[in-house]
């Protein structure tokens, strides 16, 4: 890692930066894993070959562009909410749907660019297949989801006017470390959450944990800037460096994986995490003269 911070500052660049979002609509991602019955029992809906509506979900994916002062692209960033777990089970270790988008990105954008992918608020989110899938077929399907994936965040991109673009003038920084009781009611966990905001145009809120896709839609419809991405699986070195999965409130109610099961957090974690990312927010955005 150190080496690898040491040869980026050797290739540092002037930059531009846009940022955007568009809707995704796939045949390989994503549905909502949690399937709430009738009776208000919880079952874990691992896979969903017949493609059912499930909610909720957020078929959003995030992009930033960045590019050198001559207009070559040096870096599309991707922002999706779903596990990478379509090659789970097969006893091999995979990059999954990302490394296919990335690859597809870096072909189609040529060898300077660097495709990136950021995880988004994906606890309770799967693709539609999994166990499903044998054999070739399955590594087949991963790299078509990623795909997929790719061409809709390039298209994204592509529509993301020029004049848009702004050089990285201001970028602000703030680390909170919350105080967040467990759900056994005796212990404490500290949890940083990092949030970052560039230009006025764009917010990052790294979490440190697999929240729900609820508290994805809480955070964007609440924060004051359009192209708000929330990151999970995001440990920056304060706090506890997992904290598993983040259910919302109703979800610890209804029980079930995710919620009641690989989660320790009081109920209203997610809550107060979301709570505390947009005053965060709010805080950097340099008012306008």
């Amino acid at each position: 890692i150190i080496a690898a911070i040491g040869k980026a500052m050797q290739n540092l660049f002037e930059a531009k930066l846009v940022s955007g979002k568009g809707p995704f609509e796939s045949a390989y991602m994503a549905h909502n894993r949690r399937l709430v019955r009738n009776d208000g029992s919880v079952v874990a809906m691992w896979e969903n070959p017949d493609r059912r509506p499930t909610k909720p979900i957020d078929p959003t994916v995030g992009v930033i562009r960045i590019e050198d002062m001559n207009g070559k692209p040096r870096a599309l960033v991707v922002q999706y909410a779903c596990h990478p777990v379509t090659t789970m089970t097969t006893g091999v270790i995979s990059r999954d749907f990302p490394g296919a988008m990335v690859d597809y990105i870096e072909q189609e954008l040529g060898e300077s660019c660097m495709g990136m992918f950021l995880q988004g608020a994906q606890g309770d989110l799967d693709p539609f297949d999994l166990h499903n899938l044998k054999g070739d077929n399955r590594f087949n399907i991963t790299r078509l989801a990623g795909i997929s994936l790719a061409k809709e965040a390039l298209k994204i991109s592509s529509k993301i006017e020029k004049s848009k673009e702004q050089e990285l003038k201001v970028l602000q920084v703030r680390e909170s470390l919350l105080k967040l009781d467990h759900r056994n009611g005796t212990n404490t966990s500290d949890v940083g959450i990092l949030t970052v905001v560039i230009n006025n145009d764009l917010a990052l809120v790294a979490i440190p944990g697999e929240p729900f896709i609820s508290h994805q839609i809480d955070l964007t419809s609440k924060s004051p800037i359009k192209n708000t991405f929330i990151l999970g699986l995001a440990y920056h070195g304060k706090g506890s460096p997992f904290v598993v999965y983040i259910p919302t409130v109703q979800a610890v109610k209804e029980g079930g994986y995710g919620a009641t099961e690989c989660s320790f957090l009081a109920a209203d974690a997610g809550e107060k995490m979301i709570s505390e990312a947009v005053l965060s927010i709010k805080a950097l955005v340099i008012p306008q003269k």
